[in-house]
């Protein structure tokens, strides 16, 4: 081994040696894997020489060099890049100091794939493919076909209705893959017109005194969102949604579904009510006795119930109940009354919003 050390030492001190034009030279012929980027750990090399009686010597990323023949083969490659030299050798025209050089990278890491899609309309997607690794290509397959070359970004239209799912897997230079993927999943709605209604007020009386409203809302569209309209301010919302607090007056409240397309229900479903925290305001239009009959008749400035407390002297605990009806002309007659007898009366009532009202207290005297 000491003789072969001396003699390959000997051998490359011709390196220096300039060559005649047209002199010897040496030709690497065959590479397998050819690729400069490559997952495998081994590597052959074939070679020649214009001398017939070449022989060569190779080294490795820089190593000292021994001797080879063709083919020559390198096995158990680390990661990284590789440079490979041939040189040859020949007794009659010397050392090809020059030789013939091939760089390779080993790269037996796969990439990581991640997606990242986007929602281009009701049944369509579109999907940015990213790697860990530059110059990647990918392998895409939807609701388990078999993967196949594709492009970033991949978009698809007109996905049926239901369930589905997406994976991808990135392909490095190296012809490494992604054996893990990244995948999303995804629903196609049917293609239904989007309807959007109100399944619940809070009160729910078309009048009230309470200045506040809650509404519950739902859509036909599971995944639909919604916008809400009150006294002309529009915002997105959620059931249940509310308001408060509210000053006195008439309203009117829309809601409309939206879905993820970009549709929207163009009627939506509505409600109206009347917010009314102010009690009636009464005035005694009559006030008249007979011996044993009081007629009381007033009037109220809105819509309201007749009711009248009465009693003997100052007594009020008797009382001719509310009725149902709302009106703003009131009349009450109390029969059957002793002659010449001091009574109170107090009329009142209660208005479509729940606010009651009672008037001053009044006294007549029946007559003889």
């Amino acid at each position: 081994m000491r003789l072969i050390k001396i003699a390959l030492f000997t051998t490359m001190a011709l390196i220096f040696v300039p060559r005649p034009a047209h002199g010897l030279t040496t030709t690497i012929t065959k590479i397998t894997p050819a690729r400069v980027i490559t997952n495998s750990t081994d590597i052959e090399f074939e070679f020649i020489s214009s001398a017939a009686d070449a022989h060569f010597v190779c080294s490795l990323d820089y190593a000292d060099p021994v001797f080879c023949t063709s083919p020559w083969s390198i096995h158990n490659l680390s990661d990284g890049q590789h440079r490979f030299q041939v040189n040859a050798v020949s007794d009659t025209e010397g050392m090809d100091y020059i030789g013939a050089v091939h760089i390779w990278t080993v790269d037996t890491i796969a990439p990581r794939t991640k997606v990242s899609a986007i929602l281009v309309g009701q049944d369509s997607y579109k999907v940015d493919l990213l790697s860990s690794e530059v110059n990647s290509t990918f392998l895409c397959s939807l609701d388990g076909a078999p993967a196949a070359p594709c492009t970033t970004p991949y978009q698809w239209n007109n996905a049926r209705p239901g369930n589905h799912y997406f994976r991808a897997q990135a392909v490095d230079e190296a012809t490494n893959v992604d054996l893990i993927g990244a995948d999303f999943s995804f629903t196609v709605e049917e293609q239904v017109s989007l309807t959007t209604t109100i399944t619940s007020v809070e009160p729910s009386a078309l009048f009230t005194n309470i200045a506040q409203v809650v509404f519950g809302f739902i859509s036909n569209q599971s995944t639909a969102q919604f916008v809400c309209t009150l006294a002309g301010q529009t915002t997105p919302c959620v059931s249940p949604w509310s308001y408060s607090p509210l000053p006195d007056g008439l309203y009117a409240f829309t809601v409309q579904a939206a879905n993820i397309y970009g549709s929207i229900d163009p009627i939506g479903a509505t409600y109206s009510w009347t917010i009314d925290t102010v009690p009636p305001v009464g005035a005694v239009n009559l006030l008249n006795a007979t011996s044993t009959v009081i007629t009381v008749t007033w009037t109220s400035d809105e819509p309201a119930t007749t009711e009248l407390h009465w009693g003997p002297e100052t007594d009020l605990s008797r009382a001719v109940p509310a009725d149902s009806s709302f009106t703003t002309a009131h009349s009450v007659r109390i029969t059957g009354l002793s002659s010449n007898s001091l009574y109170s009366m107090q009329p009142g009532g209660v208005d479509r919003a729940g606010n009651p009202y009672k008037m001053p207290r009044l006294t007549i005297r029946t007559k003889r």
